[in-house]
C-alpha cells in the first residue's frame, strides 16, 4: 500500500512495505513534483514496485493529475482529506504520506467517488484525450452569442426590431453559460 499526499507543487510518496516475521514493517517518502513527466515517472517507479494500490489524499483539485495519470495503471483510492483529517498522529506533508499508507493497509479510508470517464468527458473534466473539451466549448458559447448579436443587429438595420424576436437578452444568456467546469461565465 502506499500513500499519497499531494499539494500545490509536489506530492509525498510513501512507500509501506509490510514486514514478515520478526521483521517490522518499514517505510520510506519521497518526493515527486507534480509535472506530468515527473507523475509518470512515479507511475513507472510504483509499477516497478510491483505496487497494487495505492491511497491519494485530496487536496483542493491538486489530486487530479496525479488521479488521472495512476489510475490507468494501478488501482487509485481517492481519499477526502476531511475524512482522515482528524486522525491523531498527523503533523506534517511526510508524516501524512505514511499515515494515508498506513490507513489504506488497515482498511479505515473510504473512497471518495469519482465519475466514470464517460461522465467526466461529459462534464468537460476529463485532463486525458478529450482534454480540449472546455476550449471547444467556451469557443462554442462565444459562436452561439456573437450569432445571436449579429441577428440583433441585422434586425435593427433591416427595421425588423420586435420585442418579442432577438433582444439584447439573447447574447447576455449565452454568456452566463458555464465557460469551464464548475465556473459559472459572466453574465454581459
Amino acid at each position: 500500500m502506499r500513500g499519497i499526499d499531494v499539494s500545490k507543487r509536489d506530492a509525498k510518496v510513501c512507500v509501506r512495505i509490510q514486514g514478515r516475521g520478526r521483521k517490522a514493517t518499514s517505510s520510506t517518502v519521497t518526493t515527486w513534483t507534480s509535472m506530468a513527466s515527473s507523475i509518470l515517472a512515479l507511475r513507472e517507479y510504483l509499477i516497478a514496485e510491483q505496487v497494487t494500490w495505492v491511497v491519494v489524499e485530496s487536496t483542493a483539485a491538486y489530486w487530479k493529475p496525479f488521479y488521472f495519470l495512476l489510475d490507468d495503471a494501478l488501482n487509485v483510492m481517492l481519499v477526502n482529506a476531511r475524512h482522515v483529517r482528524n486522525v491523531p498522529g498527523r503533523k506534517t506533508d511526510v508524516s501524512d504520506a505514511a499515515w494515508l499508507a498506513e490507513l489504506g493497509a488497515h482498511g479505515l479510508v473510504r473512497a471518495s467517488f469519482v465519475p466514470p470517464e464517460p461522465i467526466r468527458v461529459l462534464r468537460g473534466s476529463d485532463p486525458g484525450p478529450h482534454h480540449h473539451r472546455p476550449r471547444a466549448r467556451t469557443k462554442e458559447i462565444r459562436a452561439a452569442a456573437d450569432a445571436a448579436r449579429r441577428c440583433r443587429d441585422q434586425t435593427v438595420v433591416g427595421g425588423m426590431r420586435d420585442h418579442r424576436g432577438f433582444g439584447a437578452g439573447d447574447a447576455r444568456s449565452a454568456h452566463r453559460w458555464p465557460t469551464r467546469p464548475g465556473r459559472a461565465g459572466r453574465s454581459g
